[in-house]
């Protein structure tokens, strides 16, 4: 939990939440949005972890108690059941964390219906009350924005890219939850496959190189990033503490660039953050020819902060110089003699 921690700590105001690899395309999925009545909401497991600003659960209570009648309704529900209203009356995206979890007993979904809660939802903000206790702005960052998407398995870093397999929020395309269209949660489910049919990874196949398989400390599993990349787009690790580095090494099927590049600082540049929120400084790349092995890159690299001194650093970005026409895949991440 360490990891996850240090990512509250960043974000205090959000709803940050473990969430296991193999529900990644389903609690994606499970985001509603209309923009009308500023409804931005989702849904997020708490069984497995997460943190939570406490001003937000007793705004919870308090709504569980605005009228007889609600107080009456929410006794008569489950506690599974209280989760859901939970998560989705936040009004807000959860920040999921996507990690590989033990469950007790198979996960599942039949006792599970958002529909209800986010009908209510949206009730409330059409009737615009003054009493009903939901947010109306979305906190930043947006999800475009989210960058986290794992803890490595060393519980000493977070993974991050800006590489989002499942489709963006902000397309002009995204579903508008209605239910007077949507009568049920599978419904908005099939309506949402039939628009992003071709954007929507293989849940059984993502499930086996989703995000963490990039620093699972396993270079025989790989984090895919099913789209390709894009000139400007990133990936690299968000420290718990500080470290000391002058050397990446990537663990990568995908070594074949010298066809492509004379050398790696035609396709990657890297930047670090010397501290949290801080500017991000570029840095240089050395020994760069490709002379590499047949499953990793390397290549050194050296930044200097504003004292012109080679001081720890917070974050690492690996960037994207020219797009690629494939997948990327990543299996390990090493920071001199940090490996992940």
């Amino acid at each position: 939990l360490d990891s996850l921690y240090t990512h509250s700590c960043r974000y205090s105001e959000h709803f940050i939440v473990n969430t296991r690899l193999v529900n990644y395309v389903d609690y994606m999925t499970w985001r509603f949005k209309n923009k009308d009545i500023s409804l931005h909401a989702g849904y997020a497991d708490l069984r497995y972890g997460g943190f939570i600003p406490q001003s937000k659960v007793q705004n919870f209570l308090i709504q569980l108690n605005n009228s007889t009648e609600q107080k009456i309704f929410f006794q008569s529900l489950s506690t599974r059941s209280m989760e859901v209203y939970f998560s989705i009356w936040l009004n807000q995206y959860p920040y999921l964390i996507f990690n590989p979890l033990l469950s007790l007993g198979r996960d599942s979904f039949k006792n599970i219906d958002t529909y209800d809660a986010i009908s209510t939802l949206e009730s409330s903000l059409q009737n615009n009350s003054l009493f009903d206790y939901f947010e109306r702005t979305e906190l930043s960052p947006s999800t475009e924005e989210r960058d986290v998407r794992s803890s490595c398995a060393n519980d000493r870093c977070l993974f991050i890219t800006n590489i989002d397999t499942m489709p963006s929020i902000a397309n002009e395309d995204y579903p508008q939850f209605n239910s007077e269209l949507t009568t049920n949660t599978s419904q908005y489910e099939i309506f949402f496959q039939n628009q992003f049919n071709n954007s929507i990874p293989n849940k059984a196949i993502y499930a086996h190189r989703s995000y963490h398989k990039a620093v699972d400390q396993d270079t025989e599993t790989c984090w895919n990033s099913v789209h390709y990349p894009k000139e400007g787009d990133y990936f690299g690790l968000y420290m718990t503490g500080d470290i000391r580095a002058k050397r990446v090494i990537l663990y990568t099927p995908t070594t074949d660039f010298e066809e492509e590049f004379e050398s790696l600082d035609e396709l990657f540049r890297v930047s670090i953050q010397f501290v949290p929120f801080g500017s991000w400084t570029d840095c240089e790349l050395k020994s760069t020819p490709f002379t590499q092995l047949s499953y990793r890159i390397g290549f050194d690299f050296e930044c200097l902060n504003q004292s012109n001194n080679r001081s720890p650093f917070k974050s690492i970005r690996i960037h994207f110089k020219r797009d690629l026409n494939r997948a990327f895949e990543l299996c390990g991440i090493g920071l001199d003699n940090f490996v992940v």
